[in-house]
């Protein structure tokens, strides 16, 4: 009894690990986080670019809701992170959307990042 329980554990172990995995993929390039309003034009602020990430965790193909998707609070993140360096900063262009997933059998862990440079309308 104990060899088939022993065994059966070494086969639930060996099937977990190879189906576990990572993977790292483009999600997108977007020109703006939001539109340019007609007759505006922007200028870039003080910092550079700026990043902001959010996880989701996934049981069976089943994420939590958090309020809204992880691509969304990402890009919360990074205009917040923006707003910290410039108080001014409106809005990301040149945005750039990460994925990363980490597959651990019927667990999934997927990272959204997003980077874009912070603008201020004139």
């Amino acid at each position: 009894m104990k060899i088939k329980s022993a065994a059966l554990m070494a086969m639930l172990v060996l099937s977990v690990a190879l189906v576990s995995g990572c993977s790292s993929y483009p999600a997108g390039y977007v020109a703006s986080s939001r539109p340019v309003p007609t007759g505006k034009s922007y200028i870039q602020t003080q910092t550079e670019s700026v990043t902001g990430c959010d996880r989701q965790i996934m049981f069976l193909g089943f994420g939590a809701t958090l309020g809204g998707s992880a691509q969304e609070r990402a890009l919360k993140n990074a205009l917040e992170e923006a707003k910290k360096t410039d108080p001014a900063a409106e809005a990301l262009v040149e945005m750039d959307i990460q994925a990363e997933s980490m597959n651990f059998g019927i667990v999934l862990v997927r990272t959204i990042r997003v980077t874009g440079k912070p603008v201020k309308f004139q």
